[in-house]
């Protein structure tokens, strides 16, 4: 049995204005041999337009904070509610991809009543688009606090995939991705909010559903995708989620002790995939992210 908690689980969103809600903090751990933290300025135009698929998730309302498990309202006293940023990407022309956790923090009881603003850039330049993203389906996280329960897929109120297109979900089961070079690309609280940032790490062996990873990731960054590259485009193969035992100093190598943990994409539901699907197969036309 994977003993992570949502504890855990929940350490890669940003709490706004809120204090550690467990012994993980609102953080979780950087690996880097020479102790410099590894993470670099990510573009999202011109060749690297693909990536202005990826957005900055904020809730609309307050959701339950985690304290350790998730919270369940027929016994535990109720949670204080946060506002909540994370990291969320185009898997279609309107629909987005992101943790259940950045969606609906601790609560039992999601519903589509959970809104939150999606913002991403336009792929030629820095301006900004916005729109409001729904729940639509999502994993069983309520019923199994799994890390492999831990995504959510939101329909935007515009389709903002049918301009900067999407990142391609790997549909190859069969390849071993335990023994591939990755890249994680998301947001980060401590860096600058509007960049985006990227780092080349590896994936190990976890239990079904579920990668351990050396990804330096921080607060803010709940639901970014990690990719690898084939025929020369990104495809997303995991999600990043939570750690083990943070430290707050850069660790110089990697152990399973305070290793990061990632959802495989492959643990997404069949309903949300159909839905995914569908969306880009309605839309007939190529993605616009691989324009070049």
């Amino acid at each position: 049995m994977y003993l992570l908690a949502l504890a855990a689980v929940i350490s890669l969103g940003l709490a706004n204005g809120s204090a550690p809600a467990s012994p993980f903090a609102h953080k979780v751990n950087v690996f880097a041999a020479d102790g410099n933290d590894p993470r670099q300025m990510q573009g999202h135009s011109g060749g690297d337009r693909v990536f202005a698929a990826i957005g900055r998730l904020t809730t609309d309302q307050g959701v339950p904070e985690s304290r350790g498990s998730v919270a369940d309202p027929a016994r535990d006293v109720p949670a204080r509610t946060v506002d909540q940023d994370g990291t969320a990407f185009l898997v279609s022309p309107c629909y987005v991809l992101t943790n259940y956790h950045v969606m609906f923090g601790s609560s039992r009881v999601p519903t589509r009543e959970f809104t939150s603003t999606l913002s991403t850039f336009d792929g030629d330049g820095d301006s900004v688009s916005t729109t409001r993203a729904v729940p639509a389906t999502w994993g069983a996280m309520a019923h199994a606090q799994e890390p492999d329960n831990d995504w959510a897929l939101l329909k935007l109120d515009d389709c903002i995939g049918k301009r900067v297109g999407w990142l391609k979900i790997s549909e190859n089961p069969g390849t071993d991705w335990q023994k591939l070079r990755v890249t994680s690309v998301g947001f980060a609280a401590d860096k600058d909010p509007s960049t985006l940032w990227s780092d080349t790490c590896n994936l190990y062996p976890g239990p079904p559903g579920e990668f351990f990873d050396d990804c330096a990731v921080t607060a803010g960054s709940s639901g970014s995708p990690i990719l690898v590259l084939r025929a020369g485009h990104p495809e997303v193969v995991a999600l990043s989620e939570g750690e083990f035992n943070h430290r707050a100093e850069i660790l110089h190598g990697y152990s399973v002790r305070f290793a990061n943990v990632a959802t495989d994409i492959r643990a997404i539901g069949s309903v949300a995939m159909r839905l995914i699907a569908d969306d880009i197969a309605a839309f007939a036309a190529p993605n616009p992210a691989n324009a070049r």
